[in-house]
This record gives structure tokens, C-alpha cells and sequence, in this order.
């Protein structure tokens, strides 16, 4: 039977459908939280006109249900940024296993209460939708260190030379969480329409009121789901788990004088100027993100035309969503490719983004005419293409494979927070920026949006180097040799491997000798 059948010629098919199976498990292992969190969270920027239609008294200005309800953009950050900076550094501390239970527990508690957020008034309502939206976001903070951790360690254990892949594949259920909330969002407002809504009509309350709370409990079904697999199936990463044993032979006092000696290892030239750029870059990114994200209904509505209804509305949103995951497995196809790299990715999605933007910005008065509609969302959804391209995907990998395992995770939650204070920035910004301290225009928003994209382009080329050949391993090797006063000649100090501000500061072998 197996006469003709030639081995050499069919192991290399073999072996690269093994390791596309490989890269699916584990970023479905590591990216399920990023697909729960993107479900709920960027529902918010959608039901904006939603609930401004169902609920009308809730919308005037100086009201307390409209601070209520205009609150829940800066809790929902808040939560994010506080579970980033806390179960960044525990997940470190207790293990990526420990971290990702907690989290998935976290959004569930966070995610009923959403669901079934009632009040004897709208502003007890709103109340209670808030501190669901807190809880839940406590929760994402924490995925978004430990999935990009746990996917970096997972491919290094199976795939290094496709950790780029693993790691923008997990990042991309992010994408699939957004636009699988918007298309549950359109299905169930043709199901439950029975005001015609959807052809310019007025709207039924009740059939709004069943929508949006629906949709949430859908995503709550695959919350539950994640939180039964990560107590049954889950693992946890060999990487950390041969750290922390060797951490566990030294004696307690021995243990928290390293501690200390790695926090000051950390502000050193050796590592500062990596903290620096991710950082930097992410605050830049999610500023510009977030803010045609949260602000998507005042964005969107300038894109469509005149007076759209819902339907047209929510049809757009997810047309935008299906760009944005093409751009990230775009994304995917190159990151590990030599010629392109984190880098360049990086910097072309921030060069791309801030030229599209700036364009919908400056040429704003041409573009909002009825014949130029067009073309007005042809750039905006280009943008949401290089958007998840580029910056979106490589903001959130790079800090999980540029700080050594020690410190891997809560140097990445740190990275995130400062993206989530740019998030936040856009939000008070946006909201209070405009005339009599109301909110701005979209103009003004894409123009804000393109600035930040060219300065991100630019430090993304001085502080962000290009790790991607380099296993993490070396940067362990490197980290701890540094750490205990050792010389270190490996690859993880070559030009190639560094920043431009790092090779400038003189990050190399004789330094790393003498950190």
C-alpha cells in the first residue's frame, strides 16, 4: 500500500499542518478572554444611540441619570486600567494559570450584573450597569497581560520561529469579539423590530430594551464557557513554571532581595528605553483608537449620511469590524516574515493610520458633502484596515516578548495602563473638549487621531526594537546575568535585536557586564 507513497515529500505538509493546528489551540487557549472582553466592552461605543433612544430623559443635560450614564465610559477604563497594574504584577508573582482563572471569574461576576442591571430609577439603573461594566473590567485589565504572556510562552514552547503568529492570532479574537457583538446586535434588532425601526421608523422600546440586554447575555454564555475551560483544561506556561521553581530553591530573604535588585534593574538603560516605547506607543495608539472607538457613533454617523437609521447604522459597524479582522490577519501573514518584522509593522500601521485620519481631519467640510460619502468611508474603513494592520496587533505583542518571564507580565500591564490613560485621555477630551465644554466634532476627532498616529510612527523607530527572531529564552539568559552582575555575550545584546535609543545609550555587551 505504501509502495509509491514517498515520506520525504509529504513530511514537510505534514509537519506545517501540525503547526498551523498548534497555532490555533494555543492562541484559542490564550486569546478566548480577548474575544469576551471586545463582546462586552465595545458593545458601549454601539448602544450609545440606542440608549439614547430608549431611554430620551436620561439624556439631559445636567441630569443625574446623564452623568450616570455618561459615567460608564471612564469606570469601564478605570476597571481596565486598575485590573492591569494589579493582576499584571500578581500573574508574575502566582502564575499565568492563577491569573487567567481569576480573570475569567471576574468578568462573569462582572458580565451577570451587566445583564440584569436594574434600578427603581433609570439613574439606579445606570448605577448598577456601571458597577457591572467595573467588575468586568477589572477582569479585562488582567487578560490583556496575561493573554499576550501566555501566548508568547505557549509559542516558544512549540513554534518559536510562528510566536508572531500565535501571538497576533490570539490578539485577533479581539477582532472577532467586536464583530460578532455587532452582528448578534443586527439580528436581533430584525428580530425584535417591531416598530420598523430599521426602515426610519420609530423604534419599540421593548423591542430595544430586549436587544441590547440579550446581546449581552449571549456574551455572557461564552464567558461562562471560558471560565469552565480555564478551571478544567487550562495549564499551566512550562516557561514560568521552570522560573518559579528556581526562584522557590533560594531562601525567602534571598527571593525579596532579588525582587528588589530586578525593580532597579528595570529603570536602567538596559531596559527603561523598551518600557519607554511600549508604553508610549500604546497611549499614542489607544488614544487615536479609542477615540473613534467609544466615539464610533459620532463617527459613523458622519460616514453614513443623513439621517441613517439604526439598522444602517449597525450594518456600517460591522462592514468596519470585517475590515479590522482582515487587517489583522493581514498582520498575521507578515509578522514573522524577516523583511517585515514588529517594527516596521508597527510603524506602517501608525504612518498609514495618521495619513487617513488627517485626510478625513483636513478634508473634512469636502468629504461630509453628500457625492464625496463615498469616499469618506472608503478612508475611514482603510483606516480601521491599517489600524489592526499595525499598531492595534504589535502594541499589545511587543511587551510580551521584549521584558524577560520574571517581569513579562506586569511590565505588559503597565504598557497597557498607560495605553488606557491615552484611552481616557480621548474620552475626557472628546467629551468636554468642544464648545461650552460639550463634546467635540468628528473633525476634530480624526485630526487628534492622525497627530498622534505620526508621533507614535516616530518613536515606534527610535524606542521599539525587533525581537521577533530572537527566543525568549536569550532575553531570560540576558535579564539574569544583568540581574546578578554577570557578563552576557549572547544574541539578545546584538544591534539587530536593539532599539535605536538602546544601541545609542550603549546597551551592549561591555554595559551589560558592568549594569
Amino acid at each position: 500500500m505504501w509502495g509509491n507513497f514517498d515520506f520525504n515529500e509529504h513530511i514537510p505538509l505534514a509537519r506545517n499542518t501540525l503547526e498551523t493546528l498548534f497555532i490555533f489551540e494555543a492562541s484559542l487557549k490564550a486569546g478566548v478572554g480577548m474575544f469576551c472582553e471586545a463582546y462586552f466592552l465595545f458593545a458601549l461605543g454601539l448602544l450609545s444611540p440606542v440608549f439614547q433612544i430608549l431611554y430620551p430623559s436620561c439624556f439631559v443635560p445636567g441630569s443625574g441619570c446623564m452623568q450616570a450614564s455618561t459615567s460608564t465610559t471612564y469606570v469601564e477604563i478605570a476597571g481596565i486600567i486598575a485590573g492591569m497594574l494589579i493582576l499584571g504584577v500578581l500573574a508574575d508573582t502566582l502564575g499565568r494559570l492563577w491569573g487567567s482563572r481569576v480573570t475569567a471569574l471576574l468578568m462573569l461576576g462582572g458580565g451577570v450584573i451587566v445583564v440584569v442591571a436594574f434600578g427603581v430609577t433609570l439613574t439606579g439603573q445606570f448605577a448598577m450597569y456601571a458597577i457591572g461594566l467595573f467588575v468586568f473590567s477589572l477582569g479585562v485589565g488582567g487578560e490583556f497581560p496575561l493573554a499576550s504572556t501566555s501566548a508568547a510562552e505557549r509559542a516558544e514552547a512549540g513554534i518559536k520561529r510562528q510566536r508572531g503568529r500565535v501571538m497576533v492570532m490570539t490578539f485577533a479574537l479581539q477582532s472577532w469579539g467586536s464583530f460578532i457583538n455587532t452582528a448578534v446586535f443586527c439580528i436581533l434588532l430584525l428580530i425584535t423590530d417591531t416598530g420598523d425601526c430599521t426602515k426610519g421608523n420609530a423604534c419599540s422600546t421593548q423591542g430595544l430594551e430586549i436587544t441590547w440586554r440579550v446581546q449581552y447575555a449571549v456574551g455572557l454564555v461564552c464567558v461562562a464557557g471560558m471560565v469552565y475551560l480555564r478551571q478544567t483544561h487550562l495549564t499551566e506556561s512550562k516557561m514560568w513554571l521552570e522560573r518559579h521553581k528556581q526562584l522557590m530553591q533560594l531562601a525567602p530573604a534571598e527571593r525579596k532581595t532579588e525582587r528588589a535588585t530586578k525593580l532597579r534593574h528595570l529603570c536602567t538603560a538596559a531596559y527603561m528605553p523598551r518600557l519607554v516605547g511600549s508604553a508610549s506607543c500604546w497611549f499614542l495608539w489607544d488614544l487615536a483608537f479609542y477615540g473613534t472607538k467609544l466615539f464610533q457613533a459620532t463617527v459613523l454617523e458622519v460616514t453614513i449620511g443623513s439621517n441613517p437609521t439604526l439598522l444602517q447604522f449597525m450594518t456600517l459597524a460591522l462592514l468596519n469590524n470585517f475590515i479590522g479582522l482582515l487587517g489583522c490577519y493581514a498582520a498575521v501573514a507578515v509578522i514573522d516574515v524577516p523583511w517585515m518584522g514588529r517594527t516596521r509593522l508597527q510603524g506602517c500601521g501608525f504612518g498609514m493610520t495618521a495619513v487617513l485620519f488627517l485626510l478625513c481631519g483636513f478634508l473634512f467640510e469636502t468629504l461630509s458633502e453628500p457625492d464625496n460619502i463615498g469616499v469618506f468611508q472608503f478612508l475611514y474603513l482603510f483606516s480601521t484596515f491599517f489600524g489592526q494592520f499595525g499598531a492595534n496587533a504589535t502594541t499589545w505583542l511587543l511587551p510580551g516578548e521584549i521584558f524577560p518571564t520574571d517581569t513579562r507580565s506586569e511590565c505588559h500591564g503597565l504598557s497597557a495602563a498607560m495605553g488606557k490613560l491615552g484611552a481616557l485621555t480621548a474620552t475626557l477630551w472628546f467629551s468636554f473638549g468642544g464648545p461650552n465644554n460639550g463634546p467635540v466634532d468628528a473633525q476634530t476627532i480624526f485630526i487628534a487621531g492622525g497627530f498622534a498616529g505620526a508621533i507614535g510612527l516616530v518613536l515606534t523607530v527610535l524606542f521599539v526594537p525587533n525581537t521577533g527572531t530572537l527566543d525568549l529564552d536569550e532575553v531570560d539568559k540576558c535579564w539574569q546575568a544583568r540581574v546578578a552582575g554577570k557578563r552576557y555575550d549572547g544574541p539578545a545584546v546584538e544591534y539587530r535585536h536593539l532599539s535605536y535609543v538602546e544601541a545609542w545609550l550603549g546597551v551592549d555587551t561591555a554595559q551589560a557586564a558592568h549594569t
